[in-house]
């Protein structure tokens, strides 16, 4: 197998070299000439190569009794050929022949299904959702409340994720990690009354129904163990104001999951904003990051800190405190090299409005390591001037290069065009 387009696949006869693709065919997979390795045998069928293959083994096996050697892995595939598929290490799975299935993940993920997902404010829980609608990857999402089927759920807390995000997983994912995770009411459904028990029971005999691959979520973000203790300071960027604050790690959950608390410079410690952090969490950063960056500080009482804060801060306190840079993961902060994207660019973002996906055209107007500034060409659809601007990952699920939204059938939301009306006047010269 070559290539893979939708329902159409790309093969290469085994026996003729790589570099000849002269006799590559498209094939449906979901024909009668497409199965997988070992249905001949299951089914009592005869399998022979096609004549072209046969004259080229022919040919080789010539060569080689005549050469007494073996090159470039002639052998193995004259093994293969004689249907010997020991040696196969890549086989398609048997599901994948299957249409009611699909080929990836935006076409086995399919209406009702049963999910995981982690809880945004509590990641170490996790609680189901059914999905609604899957748009080329995209899903719409549910939880699951109620014990019957026949009584409508909440759609109001309704999500719209990709597949590939991290808090997403099959049914049973759970199970596998229960060292660290375990089933919860979401911290959005704790005024709803919720059988809890009875609702896992029963979405785990559903779920015994339903086929999903085990490497379905295989690409997704792998959360790693971190490093850090309680108290250690470091900065912040906080999204809802687009500022960084100097902060600090609070309360450790487990290996995976600590609390992320911005300073407000109170005695106190009232009224401090916190949100869950991991280890490759890109809204935390090293000390001295704003300023390498020429970004503004903020401290507790939203005023900017010079670009000496920290040497200030280590001479009063040490440098114990500090968050060392080893303990960060995040995608670009070692990398080296052109991370090919550059201010002035324009690409593709999603957002959730209402309950409704939206793509919009962003340009890019900034960037800083792994963290983009993105501009909305058309603000028409938002009333709050703090949506005209988002602050993303490079690697955000969210961001796309320009045609995707054309590509999987999204409606675009372009740029603004602006005209100008320019009045003109003719008069004769000669008056």
């Amino acid at each position: 197998m070559i290539a893979v387009s939708h329902s159409l696949i790309l093969l290469h006869y085994v026996g003729l070299p790589d570099d000849d693709t002269s006799n590559n065919f498209w094939a449906y997979i979901y024909g009668q000439r497409c199965h997988p390795i070992g249905w001949c045998k299951e089914n009592s069928k005869l399998m022979l190569p096609p004549p072209i293959v046969t004259k080229r083994a022919i040919q080789q096996t010539t060569t080689l009794h005549n050469n007494h050697t073996i090159l470039n892995g002639n052998e193995k595939q004259l093994n293969m050929i004689k249907g010997d598929t020991t040696n196969i290490n890549q086989t398609p799975s048997t599901y994948l022949f299957d249409k009611e299935i699909g080929l990836n993940p935006s076409e086995q993920l399919k209406k009702d299904m049963l999910l995981e997902l982690q809880d945004i404010n509590r990641p170490w829980t996790l609680w189901f959702v059914r999905i609604i609608n899957n748009h080329s990857g995209r899903l719409h999402l549910r939880y699951i409340t109620n014990t019957t089927e026949d009584e409508e759920e909440d759609s109001s807390l309704d999500i719209h994720i990709f597949c590939l995000d991290r808090r997403v997983h099959f049914i049973g994912w759970q199970s596998n990690n229960s060292s660290v995770y375990f089933y919860d009411i979401p911290t959005c459904l704790k005024l709803i009354t919720i059988d809890k028990e009875k609702l896992i029971d029963i979405c785990l005999s559903q779920s015994k129904k339903q086929f999903l691959a085990s490497n379905l979520f295989k690409e997704q973000e792998e959360i790693i163990k971190h490093r850090f203790t309680e108290g250690m300071k470091l900065e912040v960027f906080e999204s809802n104001k687009q500022n960084i604050h100097i902060g600090r790690i609070g309360h450790i959950h487990n290996d995976y999951y600590f609390d992320i608390i911005i300073d407000n410079d109170d005695d106190n410690n009232t009224n401090e904003l916190s949100f869950i952090g991991y280890s490759t969490h890109p809204h935390i950063l090293p000390a001295h990051w704003a300023a390498e960056h020429k970004l503004a500080l903020i401290n507790g009482e939203n005023i900017r800190q010079t670009k000496d804060y920290w040497n200030l801060y280590t001479e009063k306190n040490g440098i114990e405190n500090l968050v060392l840079e080893r303990c960060f993961n995040l995608i670009t902060l070692n990398a080296t090299g052109n991370n090919r994207a550059e201010p002035g660019m324009k690409m593709e973002m999603i957002y959730t409005l209402n309950n409704k996906d939206y793509v919009f055209s962003v340009t890019l107007i900034h960037i800083a390591d792994h963290l983009m500034w993105l501009r909305i060409d058309d603000t028409s659809l938002f009333n709050d001037d703090k949506l005209f601007y988002h602050v993303l990952p490079i690697n955000s699920l969210d961001v796309f290069p320009v045609g995707w939204a054309k590509f999987n059938g999204f409606d675009l939301i372009t740029p603004i065009q602006y005209q100008t009306i320019i009045k003109t006047y003719e008069q004769n010269r000669y008056e």
